[in-house]
């Protein structure tokens, strides 16, 4: 691992190949977006420079792909998978990986009113500029989203309209399983685990591209590598039992039928870097994936069968992975996840070791997806001593008898047991998910689930026994989709009237018993499940609907119903075609492509579904009680080697049980410092928030001993200098900090600038004598420089008129300026806030180029006064000087300053 100092490369990059070839990113400056991007709303989503970013030189790397991510930046930045696929294809010297993702809307107008393609994060590339474009399908409600990365990257939404240099365009994640209503779009899918053959995939096409082999055989060379579909390479036809168009044979020889899915038994080490510092992901954590699959059966859940069996991590790697991706990305917050975390054999022994490590004294653990009834109390314990503050329970339905339907292996019993259990141990909040629609679903279990939610708060509330306040229980109720490859793949959804009425149902009911409960958005539901068993004429609906505008589909309140309605009829189809029942025995149009699980257990699955009965989880003792450590298997066509599954569970539930936690001396007394930072560039697109979650990161990467707060919650002990306006560089910022002992300021500023996001360099540290006021408190006065348009400023009379404006700002005895803030009106005189106003020099414009601000601008120097009560608002400045007219400006800030113009570091220094 090498950290290499770029200078005009935005901050140090992280670089995962050994030795590293590496050239500079763009200068933010020269960034296409850099003129307009400060505008949009979250610009630090589109021009990368995060900590961890691996940047290759682009002309010299034989293979090039880009991931991207089908919808915006927060959600993307969460996905397993892209973190996972990012360390894979950027690991081989000759090949390079970028990401890209979804622009919000304000940014896709605005790329379209400059002709503006997507570009990636990495080296500013279109996507047609690459080998391989890879986007990923987690979920059937972001295929809009897939047309609008093409589009603006480049390509031609159709397989059949792309030429020999275009970029093969592939899929995958879970939606891959089933991608018949987007397979025009694909040139190629990936099926199953697919980070390691994205690599070989990737590979064959550029060496074909090199060979001069053209675009049709290279897809038949694609397809002749196992786990992958080429839709083209296939026949369909119209089957009247299923009512859908279904693959009726493969059109050469090299395609197989079925296509069997990419396979990893070994999942391998988990990666430990990965891009950090951009704007805030939705999951703002650091994520470990501890296995894969699920053994449990639940009738509806699509991964659960399609990423059978369930494979894990070895639990020492584990905890090595944690520990050396927590030093690389300074993150607090810390989640294992998995579908089923208390399957994990070893769980108890990880989260003990997990707890046991001194480096994770202020890191926080989450377990996704937490079936707490899956865990004993010693195990329980452990992770209450990591500050886990709210558990989940997903019963999925409010009777037991809906319960057996869908196979969830939980008694309410068994609930409110475990809700005493973690209740006593000072849990305070507790999430129950629950879903409506399901099959043979009356109107008592739709009752049930307010019912039952009830019950918990009630247990709960006793378990508390009026200690403290009381314990906080929300629900979620979602509704069923039918998914391909389960067991309820033939069920019918429920229609839009019913699931509204549904939700009337609930809402009723929760609102008499006080019940907080949280519904998902019914037009997209019922979208999601047109889409989810739907087949090829889906894909004109699709494109009609994206050309109509439909975007995000997938976001509360963003579904353009009547728009995809419309585009259904335009083609014949009808929204209850897809939602009906399927025959068992019809084809499907998902039956070519085989993830494992075989047919006819799904069908005796489902059979069992309508009486019910249940079926216990696979792998697992058939009774534990009773001693024997025979596996259950149903015989579901994976043919799982048993003898080794056993062996593991063995091992592991032999492992001994970790020591106690070393005894830890007594701190030493904190240290406060101050430093000084510059925040230029890229750094410029963060907002304050941003830069407040990233700041102890980055010291935390730097291996500084922050001192915490007190309580559950601990944080940093931080001080922040003024805020900044989005999108306004400055060369001058300050942070306080704590400090759990001395350390050295000098040897201390090398290490802090080794681990920082392009744009954010550290200038200078200080140690603060005691009292001192915080930095907020000690700033007082600041400079910037405005830069206003040429041109309107010409419209306006010149400099003549600008010099004019100045000199009636700085003469006038009062400046009165009306402000809007939380709804309440009222005017501010800025007139004792600006201290001074001139134009400025022309050798301080090589200041506005420095702090990466593109473009000619008139300039005017602002020296101005931060106050208690506030400051001025630079577009009210320039408000004044283009008499309320709006006026295209930029800024930067030059110096912040104590009274008197003094410095704001300790001694004047």
């Amino acid at each position: 691992m090498l950290v290499l100092d770029l200078p005009t490369c935005p901050g140090r990059l992280r670089i995962l190949v050994d030795p590293p070839l590496v050239l500079p990113m763009h200068p933010y400056a020269a960034h296409p977006y850099a003129s307009f991007v400060h505008e949009i709303e979250k610009p630090a989503r589109y021009v990368g420079g995060e900590w961890g970013q691996v940047c290759k030189p682009w002309d010299t790397t034989r293979v090039r792909v880009c991931l991207a991510f089908p919808d915006i930046f927060d959600i993307g930045m969460s996905h397993l998978g892209t973190r996972i696929l990012y360390r894979e294809l950027n690991e081989p010297d000759d090949m390079l990986c970028e990401r890209a993702f979804v622009p919000w809307t304000d940014m896709e107008s605005a790329l379209r009113e400059r002709s503006l393609p997507l570009l990636s994060l990495e080296n500013a590339k279109p996507l047609r500029a690459f080998h391989v474009v890879g986007i990923s399908l987690q979920h059937e409600l972001v295929y809009t989203n897939v047309l609008t990365l093409l589009d603006l990257g480049g390509i031609p939404l159709r397989a059949e309209a792309r030429g020999e240099s275009d970029p093969l365009v592939l899929g995958g994640g879970s939606v891959a399983s089933h991608p018949e209503p987007v397979a025009p779009f694909f040139d190629a899918f990936v099926i199953g685990d697919g980070e390691r053959k994205a690599v070989e995939v990737a590979r064959r096409w550029v060496e074909d591209l090199e060979k001069g082999v053209d675009r049709a055989q290279r897809l038949r060379n694609l397809a002749s590598l196992g786990g992958v579909y080429v839709p083209s390479l296939y026949a369909h036809r119209f089957d009247e039992n299923a009512r859908r168009e279904v693959i009726d044979h493969a059109l050469c020889p090299e395609a197989p039928l079925p296509v069997e899915r990419a396979f990893l038994p070994d999942l391998g080490p988990f990666p430990t870097e990965f891009p950090t510092g951009g704007p805030e992901a939705v999951f703002d954590r650091l994520s470990i994936e501890i296995a894969r699959g699920c053994s449990q059966g639940c009738r509806f859940c699509q991964a659960g069968m399609i990423f059978r069996p369930e494979r894990e991590r070895d639990p020492e790697a584990i905890v090595d992975c944690i520990l050396q991706s927590l030093a690389h990305s300074g993150q607090d917050e810390l989640s294992l996840t998995s579908l089923s975390p208390a399957d994990y054999s070893a769980m108890a022994h990880l989260v003990r070791s997990v707890a046991n490590q001194p480096a994770l004294a202020n890191v926080s653990l989450n377990v996704s997806s937490l079936r707490a009834y899956g865990l004993d109390d010693a195990t329980l314990d452990e992770i209450r001593r990591v500050r886990v503050s709210n558990l989940t329970f997903a019963p999925e339905a409010g009777t037991q008898r809906l319960r057996d339907v869908v196979n969830k292996n939980v008694t309410e019993e068994q609930l409110l047991e475990t809700v005493q259990r973690v209740v006593r141990r000072g849990w305070e909040r507790i999430k129950l998910y629950f879903m409506i629609g399901l099959p043979t679903e009356t109107s008592e279990d739709v009752d049930g689930i307010v019912d039952l939610t009830t019950r918990v708060r009630g247990t709960a509330k006793g378990a508390r026994a009026n200690k403290g306040r009381p314990v906080q229980v929300t629900a979620s109720a979602s509704t069923f989709v039918p998914k391909p490859h389960t067991p309820f793949q033939w069920a019918p959804m429920v229609d839009l009237p019913t699931v509204k009425e549904k939700h009337r149902q609930l809402v009723v009911q929760a609102r008499e018993r006080k019940v907080d409960i949280k519904m998902h958005e019914p037009h997209g539901s019922v979208l999601e499940g047109i889409l989810s068993r739907g087949d090829r004429r889906l894909a004109a609906v699709i494109e009609d609907a994206w050309r109509a505008g439909s975007r995000f589909d997938a976001w509360d309140g963003h579904v353009k119903w009547d728009v995809w309605r419309e585009a259904m009829g335009r083609h014949g189809l009808e929204v209850t075609d897809y939602l009906q029942a399927m025959p068992v025995d019809a084809p499907t149009p998902w039956n070519h492509l085989q993830m494992g699980v075989h047919q006819d257990f799904l069908r005796r699955e489902w059979d069992k579904a309508l009486r019910p009965k249940n079926t216990l989880p696979c792998l697992r003792p058939a009774d534990p009680s009773s001693g024997s450590d025979k596996l259950v298997c149903y015989q579901c066509g994976l043919e799982c080697d048993l003898e080794q599954a056993a062996l593991k569970r063995t091992r592991h539930h032999e492992t001994p049980t970790a020591s106690p936690a070393p005894a830890v001396s007594a701190p030493p007394d904190p240290v406060h410092y101050r430093f000084r930072y510059e925040k230029l560039g890229r750094a410029s697109l963060l907002g304050h928030l941003d830069l407040v979650r990233e700041m102890p990161r980055i010291l935390r990467r730097a291996g500084l001993p922050l001192a915490y707060s007190q309580g559950f919650h601990p944080k940093p002990v931080m001080g922040f200098g003024p805020a900044l306006r989005l999108g306004v560089p400055s060369f001058e910022e300050y942070v306080d900090i704590k400090a759990m002992g001395p350390v050295d300021p000098d040897a201390c500023l090398d290490r802090v600038n080794a681990v920082c996001p392009g744009g954010i360099r550290f200038l200078q540290m200080a140690r603060l004598p005691a009292g001192s006021p915080p930095v907020v408190n000690t700033i007082c006065e600041a400079d910037v420089i405005l830069g206003l348009s040429p041109k309107a400023i010409e419209s306006h009379g010149g400099q003549a008129w600008l010099q004019e404006r100045i000199a009636w700002v700085t003469s006038s005895d009062a400046l009165p300026m009306a402000r809007t803030s939380k709804g309440r009106d009222r005017t501010v005189d800025l007139r004792p806030l600006i201290l001074d106003l001139r134009l400025a020099e022309e050798a301080e414009r090589a200041r506005m180029v420095e702090a990466g601000v593109p473009g000619s601008w008139v300039l005017v120097r602002l020296h101005h006064g931060l106050t208690s009560q506030g400051t001025v608002r630079l577009d009210e400045v320039v408000a004044l000087l283009s008499s309320g007219e709006p006026l295209a400006h930029r800024a930067v800030r030059l110096t912040l300053r104590g009274p008197g113009g003094a410095s704001v570091m300790p001694g004047g220094a």
